[in-house]
């Protein structure tokens, strides 16, 4: 069995001047402390405009303090709010968060159900979903980068055919590093729309990495 951390940074009222920053320091002070003890790994969420519940904007930040009190824990983001980052942007992130941790970064890649975490990002719910990477002609970086091996070198375009144009994010991360696992929720239009995009991708590897994600859930929510 393996035993992990979730931190949300919650951070109830009434508030001093000081509550939201000791909360994170509070996180600081306990993740070493639970690797000592043997957990496994610590992740945080991403939440945005959610007063008490998650003041917790920018977990790569707060992974990147971690990893420098840290030594073996494993860091994870659960999830990065898809429908509001530029993939390209958010392959150099974390790769760079991944050579600060010495190779220790899981990515988890996902959607909110909360219009008002993305509406202040010009995104609207119903476009809430993995559609956005692939209009944006950047998705199959966010693929290479999640679900093969956190490969960074990639081929994408934006505004164009994914097959036009070829760019290397850089940095990247750190070679030999296993695949993050399968999704634990898939919902149906967005297995659909994975199948459907690998059957337009010429690179057989990366098709392939799609139709496996397509697959890992058997019982897609509706």
């Amino acid at each position: 069995m393996r035993i992990g951390l979730f931190y949300q940074i919650q951070v109830p009222k009434p508030w001093t001047a000081g509550s939201e920053a000791q909360r994170i320091y509070e996180a600081l002070e306990q993740i070493p402390y639970a690797e000592e003890q043997g957990f496994d790994s610590v992740w945080f969420s991403e939440h945005h405009f959610r007063p008490v519940w998650s003041h917790n904007s920018a977990p790569d930040l707060t992974l990147a303090a971690v990893s420098q009190r840290t030594n073996r824990i494993r860091l994870g983001i659960g999830v990065v709010l898809a429908p509001i980052h530029h993939p390209l942007h958010v392959a150099q992130r974390m790769a760079t968060l991944d050579i600060l941790s010495r190779g220790r970064v899981d990515v988890g890649i996902g959607r909110t159900g909360y219009p008002y975490q993305l509406t202040p990002y010009g995104t609207d719910l119903k476009d809430g979903t993995l559609t956005l990477f692939m209009d944006s002609g950047a998705w199959t970086t966010a693929l290479r980068y999640q679900h093969q091996s956190l490969l960074a070198s990639v081929q994408t375009a934006i505004g164009q055919p994914c097959h036009t144009l070829k760019l290397k994010v850089l940095p990247e991360p750190l070679p030999g590093i296993l695949p993050a696992p399968p999704p634990k929720t898939l919902s149906a239009d967005t297995q659909r729309l994975l199948e459907s995009t690998a059957a337009g991708i010429e690179d057989p590897e990366l098709a392939e990495s799609l139709r496996h994600l397509a697959r890992s859930h058997n019982k897609p929510r509706s």
